[in-house]
């Protein structure tokens, strides 16, 4: 349905079918396989409701779309479409900080759609699941008030017996939550915990969550959090667990747990994984893309690839996701151009950000991209390299002083791995990296590449000037019309 919508919304759509795409998407495993999002609730006012503001219905749908869009590993999103009082449309959706970015994805596209199915012809609603929550309104939410909310309860009881130590764990255990998320120094004001109570029953344990929008204060925060605590009491006191969502913040408690303990932030665990993983990551990302470029009848441009749209399974088989940006194409057209400049600093080709040009080799340029960052484990920015302009022009001057392996994250055992194996790939990177389009390999000849030894590929030329690069694409990004901005550059496990 997103990409119906983007037809609609989007003039600059090279084709008026929709099947294509979604049957691309269904051969190719694009996606995520997890389970239907859990509903929980909406707020769909009765006195705001509209019956001919064809502007403001308007602004809707594309703001419903813009948000589906924009599903990233932060998972949280705020735009608005329109002006004027009556007309303006402000949304907001943001993920429980837990959830993968393909259980987001699957959240927010689903709650896009329900929320005006539920609530028709309303000037705002909230709908809230279990595993994300989406609102829009033409006026706005209180960033702490406990109205509207939606508030769920387990039917089990707490014994009477064990009550009062219960009832004191969990309020202490919630109040340190709400402390902990409002102060997080981290992308996501997002916490969770655990603590036993004592009774007459064995010990046991409860475990509680604590969220707030990232565009909080502090302050905010835990007042809006401490808000919601306070309405458990009346609501739910006693039952073995229980939830309170508001617009902006919600807390969980459950007797069991509920929520990922893995507490490693996405793919640090990139860090984390082996030589043989991050070849075979390569190796899907390859066959992916290669698929969309020469495996179908109509070409597809990404136009927006980077590692926060690849999504590894638990096997690390990577799925491109997102094609929000995506242009389709005829398979025997070379490449085409545009006006609005959509995409994301540090991935996009010079002939793209510069001119707008668009074709399979500015998709083979933000691969090139992601293989050196794979394989480094650093962004391809100037902070992660203090003595050059980033990942680009380190990566091609330790080629030329024949010290490649020099990018190489260091914290792989070197004896854990083939060398003449990582040589290849960042001399891939490199091949796909290089200023001029047709200096860059297809991706059907990286694939035979990866199987071919160093000596059998080609030499790689200089990338383009990364100073005078980055300026351009920071220029273009700012400038856009289409809301990007940019984003982490993180792969996704889901």
């Amino acid at each position: 349905m997103f990409w119906r919508n983007m037809l609609l919304f989007n003039s600059h759509v090279d084709v008026t079918v929709t099947f294509l795409l979604l049957l691309f998407l269904s051969l190719f495993g694009i996606g995520s396989s997890s389970a239907a999002p859990f509903y929980i609730d909406t707020y769909c006012p009765k006195n705001a409701s509209y019956n001919s503001n064809v502007t403001f219905e308007t602004n809707l749908k594309v703001l419903l779309a813009t948000l589906v869009s924009n599903v990233s590993m932060s998972g949280f999103y705020y735009t608005f479409m329109g002006l004027g009082t009556t007309s303006v449309a402000n949304g907001q959706f943001l993920c429980r900080g837990d959830a993968s970015a393909a259980t987001c994805q699957d959240c927010i596209a689903t709650a896009a759609k329900e929320i005006t199915r539920l609530c028709p012809n309303k000037t705002e609603s909230i709908i809230w699941y279990d595993e994300c929550t989406l609102y829009f309104t033409n006026h706005y939410f209180s960033r702490t008030g406990i109205e509207p909310r939606a508030m769920l309860s387990d039917d089990r009881n707490i014994s009477a017996s064990d009550l009062d130590s219960f009832n004191r764990t969990l309020f202490s255990l919630l109040n340190d939550l709400a402390e902990e998320a409002a102060n997080s120094q981290s992308a996501k004001k997002f916490a969770t915990g655990q603590s036993r109570f004592d009774g007459s029953s064995p010990q046991r344990t409860v475990y509680a969550l604590a969220e707030c929008a990232p565009t909080e204060t502090s302050t905010q925060c835990e007042e809006c959090l401490k808000n919601a605590i306070s309405t458990l009491p009346s609501c739910c006191g006693g039952k073995q667990g229980a939830r309170a969502l508001l617009a902006h913040c919600d807390v969980r408690y459950e007797l069991f747990l509920f929520y990922n303990t893995s507490g490693t932030s996405d793919p640090y665990k990139s860090k984390q994984l082996s030589w043989s993983e991050r070849y075979k990551i390569i190796e899907g990302i390859t066959q992916g893309i290669s698929y969309l470029h020469e495996h179908s009848r109509l070409k597809v441009i990404h136009r927006d690839l980077k590692p926060s749209n690849v999504l590894l399974d638990s096997n690390m088989n990577p799925k491109i996701s997102d094609f929000g940006m995506a242009r389709i194409v005829a398979i025997d057209q070379y490449q085409g151009r545009t006006n609005r400049i959509v995409g994301t600093y540090g991935y996009m080709s010079p002939e793209y950000a510069m001119h707008g040009q668009f074709s399979e080799k500015s998709d083979v340029f933000s691969f090139g991209v992601i293989v050196l960052e794979i394989i480094s484990a650093k962004r391809n920015s100037r902070s992660a390299f203090p003595d050059h302009d980033d990942l680009l022009s380190y990566a091609w001057e330790q080629w030329m002083d024949e010290a490649p392996l020099n990018i190489f994250d260091q914290s792989i055992k070197a004896e854990f791995c083939d060398h003449s194996e990582v040589v290849k790939c960042i001399q891939i990177g490199l091949l796909c990296v290089q200023e001029k389009p047709d200096d860059r390999p297809k991706m059907a000849q990286v694939i035979s590449y990866l199987n071919s030894s160093i000596t059998e590929l080609p030499l790689p030329k200089k990338p383009i000037n990364s100073r005078q690069s980055g300026i351009v694409q920071k220029i273009a990004v700012g400038e856009s019309s289409s809301g990007s901005t940019p984003s982490i550059n993180e792969m996704s496990v889901y």
